[in-house]
């Protein structure tokens, strides 16, 4: 059990040269620049009524029957990963870009056959784990130099401190100021394509004989190519930079706990209720964390990043576009408009209202699930011990409490999220039948 788990963990940790010779056949083991033999451990001694070969196989086994061809011993000695291809991205021209041809050869070779790792390119550095943590690490460090400038200069009672979101969220708009044209651009042709589909009925109204129609149709094509690349090009590069955030978060939580004292099981999760917050915020940095807490930090709330990243423009770009509507709005119809703005905005306190309690919701979630991943890594890791003591109902009993409380809250987040998406259906109806029914009581046709 020591022995799978050990080498686990310096399978992770070790380059694969060194886990190899660390494995097979039991030989080779690296210890303070020299070699022993597992044999010579007592924990890897030959147990009674095991003979040499049978551990042999039994490490074998472990290993997933590796074994010391003279292939794979050169393979070992370089330590290199099987050759790919350039990443097409990177070498990708303006035109391959800008129409998304890039990856076509893989999914053309995808079409013919079943994909492979081999058959994967090479990484770009940009989208690799220690590129995007050292640029996690560097501004981190930007912004607790900017918070000790600050309160260097300003006499203030009250110190400002380092905020990570912020820190976050500057990086990103500097990085991805590029897409800020292409939100502009695409609410431009979206605003542009809905007067000209209007001049375009006119025109088949009236039914004149002239070229107008054509060029009416051209440009309402050319607003929708627009729109499309604008949405497919921004959600790319939203998508591709909340990756990297993704990346850059999971990896500094990795090399966090391998600076922690321990990562403990607490169910609490170092938690104190008759603790003060100076001195919470004094042992932070050395208490213990339940596994629980980070397992679910790497696997689950890393995965928000995306979605932020996704939709961050937006907080920005909505009020604009919302602006240029009822511009054009008004310009078109008359103060009619405005009355469908007005419901609009009432239902904005109602969306608010939501999420702030789907934000609660989730992290009771949150909370709730870590404290079952504490309790199953407790049962897997202290497993000969619960079963010889005859624990396992009252485990199972208490990791099903714990997964009925965790189930309860996910319910009434997803019916907060059903009411959610049903508001923001209903929205456009309700605003629209509000507008032409005004409209209609003052005159309009």
């Amino acid at each position: 059990y020591f022995f799978s788990n050990q080498l686990r963990f310096d399978s992770i940790l070790l380059p694969r040269r060194i886990t190899y010779r660390m494995c097979a056949n039991g030989e080779g083991m690296l210890r303070n620049g020299s070699e022993t033999s597992f044999r010579d451990e007592p924990a890897f001694r030959d147990e009674p009524g095991m003979e040499s070969d049978e551990n042999d196989v039994f490490v074998e086994e472990l290993i997933k029957g590796e074994t010391t061809t003279a292939a794979e011993e050169e393979e070992i000695s370089t330590n290199t990963t099987p050759d790919r291809s350039p990443n097409p991205f990177q070498n990708a021209s303006f035109f391959s870009r800008l129409v998304f041809n890039w990856p076509y050869p893989l999914m053309k070779l995808g079409m013919k056959r079943t994909i492979t790792d081999s058959d994967l390119s090479e990484l770009m550095v940009e989208d690799s784990s220690p590129h995007n943590l050292s640029a996690f690490s560097r501004i981190w460090n930007d912004e607790l130099a900017r918070v000790e400038r600050i309160n260097s200069k300003k006499k203030r009672k009250k110190k400002i401190r380092p905020n990570l979101h912020r820190a976050i969220v500057v990086d990103y708009l500097k990085k991805l100021w590029f897409i800020q044209p292409m939100f502009a651009a695409g609410g431009a042709a979206m605003v542009g394509q809905v007067l000209v589909l209007g001049k375009l009925i006119e025109y088949f109204d009236t039914g004149t004989a002239n070229k107008n129609g054509y060029v009416l149709a051209s440009y309402m094509a050319l607003c929708g190519f627009v729109i499309l690349l604008e949405h497919h090009h921004a959600f790319f590069f939203n998508w591709r930079e909340g990756m990297r955030i993704r990346l850059a978060a999971t990896a500094a939580i990795f090399d966090k706990s391998l600076r922690l004292g321990s990562i403990g099981s607490n169910s609490n999760g170092g938690k104190d209720k008759n603790t003060s917050k100076e001195s919470k915020f004094a042992a932070s940095s050395k208490k213990s964390a339940s596994s629980g807490t980070v397992i679910n930090l790497a696997t689950n709330d890393v995965e928000r990043f995306i979605l932020a990243a996704l939709f961050l423009p937006y907080l920005f770009w909505s009020p604009v576009y919302a602006i240029a509507v009822l511009v054009v709005g008004v310009y078109l119809i008359g103060v009619s408009f405005v009355a469908g703005y007005i419901v609009l905005f009432l239902f904005v306190p109602l969306q608010f209202y939501l999420s702030k309690r789907f934000a609660e919701l989730r992290s009771k979630v949150a909370a709730i699930t870590d404290e079952r991943v504490t309790l199953v890594s407790q049962a897997v890791a202290g497993v000969r011990v619960m079963k010889m003591s005859g624990w396992e109902l009252q485990f199972d009993e208490r990791i099903a409490n714990v997964r009925r409380k965790e189930m309860l809250q996910i319910q009434r987040a997803s019916r907060l999220k059903a009411l959610n998406e049903a508001v923001f259906f209903l929205t456009n109806i309700v605003v629209a039948m509000i507008t032409f029914l005004v409209h209609i009581y003052r005159g309009g046709s």
